[in-house]
């Protein structure tokens, strides 16, 4: 027997022998008692509760109150804590919650006792769930009385009953077959329970399994009586022969009968397996839940004992099962159970054993767990996710109690949970404290840097995330800590690097500025060789125009470097550091001049798989140079001087209307005025390109720059050639002042080119290079000089000649001349020849 321990018998028992001494005297008293600090640790525990409650001794020891009882919260305690200051004593009817998260009743008697200056509070737990409570459900499933029989032969369709059947159904005699039956039964029963009828017996014939199930008939005074059926079908080899069963009237039964009813649908009905296993082995009842689950039918459950479906279940350990449940009269274990398709189901089994009619029978009621195990298993996964994690996690309340710290976090800091926050909070952790809540409740997350000092005492800078959460009605603070070392080590290296890059910028940048200017001397006026006071005027032209945004055309002849007169105005504008971009008028065929300089959409034309900017919408911010642009289409001019007034265009195929600011530099070796009169080149472009006209003098009108230029040349290509040529004949050199030279410029570069392959030694072999080129020397050349477009159609003539006539092609004139067919068939328009001229 127990009885109630007092205050002073407990503290004595404390200063007698410690927590030792307790731990013998009550677990002699036989109850199950716990020993707690006013912070709710458990300081000692009875072995009875650690057994209610599915944990080892020493496991529940490092357990608190709030994880067995998940009604008393941290605040809850405080207050118990305090009445138990108050009044030394006091009384709880609560719940506790198992290791398998189970709850059952207990009660709870408190009493406060002091030991070595400090409080501790010593309860007792009462375990209010009884062995036997499903004692009643039990006793309350009892025979019923004789009912009317029937039976139903579906081999020869034939009915038989007996008179109470007949009574009950209120028919004026046995029918004579199962229509006029059908027929009664239409007339007598609601057609919702006719339905439900029919298919029971349905059912039953086609599953071969018993059916039970109730229904309403209405007798003649109006009134309704409630009949339950049952329907046990009889099974050949192949198929159901025939089904027979009983019909009772449960309209009178007293409450004593509703409560068996009761308890029959419950226990058929719950959603937990429920099996009742006799002594030897075998089951005598099964719900529909193990059909459910396992798929065996109540009369395979009662041809099978418990190894037959228990995974790994001999018949010693069932016995050896029984034997421990007859002693305790009640267990709790996991096991697997085997289901009809051969899987094993883990389940959650409550044994209990119960005396019914003499006889001994376990009352098994077995929880499916797999929902449970695959959530413990999520845990599991997170636990230890969380625990692995490379940040440091803590979880704390609003009172600065930390509930849960992770591995990582004991690893680097080798502090316990509770140390850890007042290390992240050296100085007053509960101003801190205070202070965070504060902010959380109203940012619900924020961050911030400092220091934590580690186990060692060395110092760890970190980075901690904290978020407010709120679970199960209560706040906590979710705070991940990073340790930032490493990125502020980093850091410091990339700091270091950026200084290293910096310096190579400002290096490069420095070279980049004398990398320029070079290229302004390569291709500033120092480049442009020229003794002749008459080309210095040209060049002061350039000069001028080159400060403003002014439309230049240059004029001259073929080969005399007006391109070079281009670049080197470009090079002394503001627009200088933009690109300038070079568009050759008579080199682009017909077709595509327009998509060169203006651009195509996607699919404007057959080939225009993507979206392409033409030359105008890449030289925006700079200049542009039409080579040749009196060769540019009539039909192409409107558009050209669009972008010349306005600075507008569209792409080809697209509708989108684009801007651009380029400076518009123009060459030609053609009169345009004559271009203009003839109605081969528009007035108003005419006007436009006209604002500031440079005409390039021809080389046999700067002929003092002849010696230079060949000089220039020479040094130029025996670089390139890898010679070395220090002398330049003067008889040569002076047919060469006499010539006329109808390519200029691009005409003495070829023969000093060709001079220098020839040349063997030191001395330039100029004369054998300019008797083999072309032109003849000797003034009176001047006299029959034909135009270079002259000379271009009868090359091109020639070379057709030799061709038959044929434009592409590997035997084509195009190969010959080295062109794209589609610019050879250009300049044959251009020039005006016709194969129909030339061939009979």
């Amino acid at each position: 027997m127990s009885r109630k321990l007092t205050n002073k018998e407990a503290s004595k028992v404390l200063e007698a022998n410690n927590f030792d001494a307790y731990q013998e005297v009550f677990e002699s008293f036989g109850l199950g008692t716990l020993l707690l600090d006013r912070s709710g640790q458990i300081c000692a525990a009875s072995k009875q509760i650690a057994l209610d409650l599915g944990y080892e001794h020493q496991q529940l020891l490092k357990k608190r109150i709030f994880e067995i009882n998940p009604h008393i919260s941290l605040v809850d305690w405080k207050k118990r804590w305090k009445l138990l200051q108050q009044t030394g004593y006091f009384e709880l009817d609560t719940e506790y919650m198992t290791v398998q998260e189970m709850l059952y009743p207990v009660r709870l008697k408190s009493l406060l006792i002091e030991y070595d200056g400090k409080s501790f509070c010593l309860m007792s737990v009462k375990n209010q769930l009884q062995v036997n409570r499903y004692k009643k459900l039990l006793e309350l499933t009892a025979q019923v009385s004789k009912v009317g029989g029937w039976e139903w032969d579906l081999v020869n369709d034939a009915i038989s009953m007996t008179e109470e059947v007949v009574s009950l159904l209120n028919m004026p005699g046995k029918p004579a077959n199962r229509e006029e039956l059908e027929r009664h039964l239409e007339k007598r029963l609601a057609p919702e329970a006719y339905r439900a009828f029919n298919l029971h017996l349905r059912s039953a014939i086609e599953s071969g399994e018993p059916e039970s199930f109730e229904v309403h008939v209405q007798q003649p005074g109006g009134d309704f009586s409630n009949l339950a059926i049952t329907v046990v079908p009889e099974k050949s080899e192949l198929q159901t022969i025939k089904l027979y069963g009983t019909l009772q009237d449960i309209s009178g039964f007293s409450p004593q009968d509703e409560d068996l009813k009761l308890a029959q649908f419950t226990l058929d009905h719950a959603k937990e397996m429920i099996f009742w296993e006799t002594a030897d082995g075998r089951f005598l009842y099964s719900n529909m839940a193990v059909q459910e689950h396992l798929g065996y039918s109540r009369r395979d459950i009662l041809n099978m004992k418990a190894c037959d479906i228990v995974h790994n279940y001999s018949d010693e350990e069932r016995h050896s099962a029984w034997e421990e449940l007859s002693a305790s009269r009640h267990m709790d274990r996991e096991m697997g159970l085997r289901a009809k398709d051969g899987s094993v189901i883990p389940v959650y089994c409550s044994f209990s054993l119960i005396r019914f009619k003499d006889q001994e029978i376990n009352c098994i009621f077995a929880r499916d767990w797999r929902r449970k195990k695959a959530r413990d298993e999520r845990l599991l996964l997170s636990q230890f996710t969380m625990d692995n994690a490379v940040d440091m996690i803590f979880w704390f309340t609003p009172e600065g109690e930390v509930r849960y710290v992770n591995e990582t976090a004991y690893h680097q800091l080798e502090y316990t949970a509770f140390e850890t926050w007042d290390k992240l909070f050296p100085n007053d952790p509960e101003a801190k404290t205070k202070a965070i809540w504060e902010k959380l409740e109203k940012e619900r997350r924020f961050s911030f840097e400092t220091r934590i000092s580690g186990a060692d005492g060395e110092e760890i800078p970190v980075e901690a995330f904290i978020n407010y959460i709120s679970y199960e009605g209560h706040a906590y603070g979710c705070a991940f800590v990073r340790d930032i070392s490493a990125r502020i080590r980093k850091s410091v290296e990339l700091a270091t690097a950026l200084d290293k890059v910096q310096e190579l910028t400002r290096r490069l940048q420095k070279e980049n500025t004398l990398l320029k200017e070079e290229i302004n001397l390569n291709y500033n006026f120092k480049n442009i060789i020229s003794e002749s006071p008459r080309y210095k005027k040209v060049l002061h032209q350039i000069e001028q125009v080159s400060e403003t945004d002014a439309t230049v055309l240059i004029i001259g002849e073929t080969g005399t470097g007006k391109e070079l007169l281009a670049r080197s105005l470009h090079l002394l504008s503001r627009r200088s550091d933009a690109p300038m971009i070079k568009v050759n008028c008579a080199a682009l065929p017909k077709e595509l001049i327009e998509s060169e300089l203006f651009g195509h959409e996607k699919g404007a034309f057959t080939g225009a798989f993507q979206q392409k900017k033409g030359r105008f919408e890449m030289a925006d911010g700079g200049t542009i140079f039409l080579d040749e642009i009196g060769e540019l289409p009539l039909d192409l001019q409107t558009k050209f001087l669009r972008v010349l007034q306005e600075g507008e265009f569209e792409r080809v195929g697209g509708s989108l209307t684009l801007k651009t600011n380029v400076r518009v530099v123009a060459a030609t070796n053609r009169n345009l005025v004559d271009m203009v009169n003839e109605g081969e080149f528009r007035e108003d472009l005419y006007y436009r390109l006209n604002v500031f006209p440079v005409y390039n003098i021809p080389l046999r009108e700067r002929r003092e720059d002849i010696p230079l230029l060949v000089r220039y040349f020479v040094k130029k290509y025996a670089e390139k050639a890898g010679k070395k040529i220090e002398d330049i004949p003067q008889e040569p050199l002076d047919e060469l002042l006499r010539y006329a030279f109808p390519g200029n410029i691009r005409e003495l570069e070829n023969i000093v080119e060709r001079a220098v392959i020839l040349s063997a030694g030191s001395t330039l072999n100029l004369a054998d290079a300019f008797h083999k080129n072309a032109g003849r020397p000797g003034e009176g050349q001047e006299a029959g000089f034909k135009s270079f477009e002259a000379m271009q159609r009868d090359y091109i003539i020639q070379a057709l000649s030799r061709c038959n006539w044929r434009i592409s092609g590997p035997k084509g004139a195009a190969k010959m001349l080295q062109l794209n067919p589609r610019t050879l068939a250009s300049k044959m328009r251009r020039l005006d020849i016709h194969r129909k001229d030339f061939i009979d």
